[in-house]
């Protein structure tokens, strides 16, 4: 029994993390951005997700700055069930109909992660991505360290958009940067110096508009701007969201209707000690689930090795 049971460890440890590796290797930053106060931190996607209808196939932006403009033809509500073209603004909770674009907001109701599909050049399994919640976006854009100092308005080969920095980040040498400058001007990079400002994990949210209807809008009142889902509902009609324009920005509610960029993340759990858990005042016990041993201390979920264990 004593041999099984390390063997089943053995298991454990070396399939559990499967899915930070996959997406590690393929399609993450490398950046880290504190999301609680827990310590549990996130790597971002490479870039904003699309959807093909005709074979449906989800995919990130090949380059962080890229976006799909109705000027090219590409985001349309007409026909989004079966066509070619690449869509990237998306009703609220569309991870199981992306194509949906009805002006109804009682249509969105029931939200399903984008990420509980396999994303193309992410992994190519289920399940390794998420949206944000209203809460780990609050405590990314206003809570962890240093957070108004790392984060600002750019301009990225020409693409207006907010740029995120990890913790930690330390600027490139020939880079600079001013936090919240309210202009699009003051932090702009050339394809140079934006491959190394992402080398060092920068994270940059382009301004995608939003979609109402058959009709897409990239600016406000002459501006350019970039909405991305929450996966926190606001009410029945309404959902969190972040918006960005050249004045700042700020976590808003948006109608569920209205399309919107979706920007995901693998989340990544701080280890705890598992000596700390054994020696704890509260019991813990040992549970078999989905196949992993895992062990319950007052229902937070930990792996052998004491890493938090996030339920989906």
């Amino acid at each position: 029994m004593k041999k099984l049971l390390s063997a089943l460890c053995t298991l454990v440890l070396t399939t559990w993390p499967l899915s930070s590796a996959l997406a590690a290797a393929n399609g993450a930053l490398t950046g880290h951005f504190t999301i609680n106060e827990k310590g549990d931190y996130v790597v971002f996607s490479k870039g904003n997700l699309q959807y093909q209808a005709s074979t449906e196939t989800w995919q990130f932006a090949a380059e962080q700055y890229t976006v799909l403009e109705d000027t090219a033809g590409n985001e349309t509500a007409t026909g989004r069930d079966t066509q070619e073209k690449w869509i990237d603004l998306f009703g609220w909770g569309t991870g199981d109909a992306p194509y949906k674009a009805s002006a109804s907001d009682g249509d969105y109701a029931v939200f399903t992660d984008w990420g509980t599909n396999a994303i193309s050049n992410g992994g190519s399994t289920a399940g390794i991505w998420r949206t944000l919640t209203f809460d780990e976006w609050t405590y990314l854009l206003t809570q962890r360290t240093n957070s108004s100092g790392l984060r600002g308005q750019a301009s990225v080969n020409g693409v207006m958009g907010y740029l995120l920095l990890p913790d930690g980040f330390v600027l490139p040498d020939g880079c600079g940067f001013f936090p919240n400058p309210g202009n699009w001007a003051a932090n702009t990079y050339t394809l140079e110096q934006w491959s190394a400002m992402q080398t060092a994990g920068a994270v940059f949210l382009p301004c995608g508009g939003f979609r109402d209807g058959n009709e897409v809008n990239m600016e406000d009142t002459g501006s350019p701007i970039g909405s991305y889902w929450s996966a926190t509902a606001d009410g029945s009609s309404e959902a969190y969201g972040f918006y960005v324009s050249a004045d700042g920005a700020e976590m808003t509610t948006n109608s569920l209707y209205y399309g919107r960029s979706v920007r995901l993340v693998c989340v990544q759990s701080v280890p705890t000690s598992i000596g700390d858990i054994q020696s704890s005042n509260i019991p813990c016990i040992k549970v078999l689930h989905n196949g992993k041993i895992l062990i319950n201390q007052n229902g937070e979920m930990y792996d052998v090795t004491g890493k938090r264990v996030s339920e989906k």
